[in-house]
């Protein structure tokens, strides 16, 4: 902690000197500066430890709460307006992704999104090839229909996510939502659909340790496992404020 606050105010200080070429300092005096700089963050450190430790803390809680802001990338269900947030990272050949979506989901959208209580997002967090192309089928398929294809898959997830010939499986539950096979073909060869799915899976690793599927998050924070509509429901009460004494 201490080098990392040493080097960014070191770092202030070089940009500040790049961006006033007046100040004239030589190397030296260059050097000189930012070692006298860095030894005056540590003193403060060392002075005020437990007060920097809340403020990095509450920055990264704060960076946390941005990463869980809907994006355009997102495909939100429920009310923008929804008191509550509840983000799930999702791969879509994982067995405990498929018993959420099978078993917990109805009572979420039942009880929580539809009566305007939670807006619900998945963000796709792919472990493997048939999960990936089920993550582009469901992009490719559009926004309208993104949340049919991924519970369709889930439902039906033992005939095509462990078979060799996962991708005529994909193309064929396609077609069922109006994907020809030229276009799933196009969605596949899309290399920026890709790049785009693993940057999510990425930026869910770095702003809230996702390494495991599925992982929720609830308000910007992430929670336990929701895989139980009793889990579910002791959740989001607390969140809401519905927690009964």
């Amino acid at each position: 902690m201490k080098t990392l606050l040493a080097a960014l105010v070191v770092l202030v200080a070089s940009a500040a000197h790049a961006q006033n070429p007046q100040s004239n300092f030589t190397p030296e005096q260059q050097a000189e500066l930012e070692a006298m700089m860095e030894k005056k963050v540590e003193t403060y450190i060392a002075a005020h430890p437990e007060a920097l430790v809340a403020s990095l803390e509450a920055h990264e809680k704060q960076q946390a709460q941005l990463a869980a802001q809907p994006t355009d990338e997102d495909v939100v269900l429920g009310d923008d307006n929804a008191p509550v947030t509840l983000i799930e990272y999702a791969s879509l050949s994982c067995g405990h992704c498929a018993k959420f979506s099978n078993e917990v989901f109805p009572e979420l959208k039942t009880k929580y999104i539809d009566t305007g209580k939670v807006k619900f997002i998945l963000r796709d967090f792919p472990l493997n090839a048939s999960a990936l192309h089920g993550s582009i089928l469901a992009r490719c398929a559009g926004k309208d229909s993104y949340y049919d294809v991924v519970h369709t898959l889930f439902a039906e997830q033992e005939k095509w996510a462990f078979d060799q010939d996962f991708m005529s499986d994909l193309a064929a539950y396609g077609k069922q939502y109006g994907v020809t096979q030229e276009q799933f073909d196009a969605c596949v060869a899309d290399k920026q659909l890709q790049e785009k799915i693993m940057a999510r899976m990425q930026d869910g690793s770095e702003k809230f340790a996702i390494n495991s599927t599925p992982s929720f998050v609830l308000n910007g924070e992430k929670t336990e496992s929701l895989n139980s509509v009793a889990r579910l429901t002791k959740a989001l009460d607390a969140a809401l404020g519905e927690n009964k004494p």
